[in-house]
């Protein structure tokens, strides 16, 4: 069911259609309903304002049994459903400002809006702020797009470490070989109100037309009760439970810490990371995790990197064919150091075919590995102590534009 918000705003969208299909006489110019919609970006006569509808949609089947099946008792599941339905506007507004609002249309969605911010460009390239609801910045994989991500999950690892999207101010900055990120946010798993402060720093030793080498790290600290890590195993859940879990932290503060590397070699692209954190309170626990991958394009593609943010960008197919890549990661994620928690090994495998640059077919491959936790350790009710072990398939098709 889409939320009260959108029962209302989506039944007005065809009058905000003959609203920009009409002469807008204080920018001089007729708006291009069509482009628009073809997701291409429409601007002003005097090139000051632009606004662009983008959108994605990321369609999964999922076949899986074991432990990524706990709920299930160990049994064969699957499923087919809409992993991801976006709908943004993006834009800038004189040479200063950009803006980004995305809007999430998924059944069930935590939230209804995913991004909603606006940069301030007039410092210069070596001083933006954003401010609004973003990612915190924080991690490789994590600040990596979904539609360019090179798996359909993102590690265990990222998932236990790095954030949701939450309300705040970051600066993002470049200065030549270095990319840099440093932000204020609102805590997101705890009611107490005391800000929250996430940073990144990576450094390019080579960035030329075939070859790219970064190394970086990051950190994030915040108050309050972090109640516990709960990760489903790089396969999204079917039955909603089956998870990698620490058991209950109780912490008063954390500091999360990250160190990674990647690197784009003709047609190979490495890339690793590792997560270490502590959380203090009644206990301390020390989790830890991070993850390896390589990836391969047998049709002599390369991977595209953002060096302004030091990040995978996307893949365009050098053939009318598309682009097909191999790839494998292995993840590692240590939940148990407080004595109640899990320890899991996770390996994904797989095929990317890319039909165009905005198009791409994808299929996983996912073995993972779990410690038995302590007898009592539930999730939603439902005990944690079956297979210790699991097999699944996962599919995507995957468009955006």
């Amino acid at each position: 069911m889409l939320s009260t918000m959108w029962r209302v705003v989506l039944p007005l969208f065809p009058y905000l259609l003959l609203l920009l299909a009409s002469p807008v006489s204080a920018a001089g110019f007729e708006f291009p309903v069509r482009s628009f919609l073809q997701g291409k970006p429409v601007t002003s006569d005097d090139l000051e304002y632009s606004i662009r509808l983008g959108g994605r949609l990321h369609v999964d089947s999922n076949n899986h049994e074991g432990v990524f099946n706990n709920a299930g008792g160990g049994g064969h599941d699957s499923d087919i459903f809409i992993r991801r339905g976006r709908l943004s506007i993006s834009g800038y507004a004189t040479s200063d400002w950009q803006y980004r609002f995305q809007a999430v249309l998924e059944k069930d969605a935590d939230n209804d809006v995913s991004d909603a911010y606006v940069i301030y460009k007039g410092f210069g390239p070596k001083f933006w702020l954003r401010i609004g609801k973003q990612k915190e910045d924080l991690g490789l994989e994590w600040l990596t797009s979904s539609n360019t991500i090179t798996t359909i999950e993102r590690s265990a690892a990222t998932r236990a470490f790095s954030h949701i999207r939450s309300e705040g101010v970051t600066v993002v900055g470049r200065h030549r070989d270095l990319s840099y990120n440093i932000g204020v946010h609102k805590n997101d798993y705890t009611e107490n109100t005391k800000a929250v402060l996430t940073g990144r720093m990576v450094k390019r030793m080579i960035n030329e037309e075939r070859d790219v080498f970064q190394f970086g790290g990051g950190f994030s600290y915040r108050e309050g009760n972090r109640g516990n890590i709960n990760i489903r195993p790089e396969q999204r859940e079917i039955a909603a439970i089956d998870r990698i879990d620490s058991g209950d932290i109780s912490s008063d503060e954390g500091w999360v810490f990250n160190i990674e590397s990647m690197t784009i070699q003709d047609n190979w692209h490495l890339s690793g990371e590792l997560y270490y954190a502590e959380y203090r309170g009644k206990e301390t626990a020390a989790p830890w995790g991070g993850y390896v991958m390589a990836g391969y394009f047998l049709t002599g593609e390369k991977r595209l990197y953002d060096d302004l943010h030091g990040r995978f960008a996307g893949v365009t197919p050098s053939g009318d064919k598309g682009a097909v890549e191999l790839y494998s990661r292995l993840t590692w994620l240590d939940l148990a150091d407080n004595g109640q928690g899990n320890k899991a090994s996770i390996l994904t495998t797989g095929v990317n075919w890319y039909l165009g640059p905005r198009l791409r077919l994808m299929l996983n491959y996912v073995h993972a590995e779990y410690d038995k936790p302590p007898a009592g350790l539930t999730d939603d009710g439902v005990g944690l102590t079956g297979d210790t072990s699991g097999d699944a398939i996962a599919a995507r098709l995957q468009f955006w534009y």
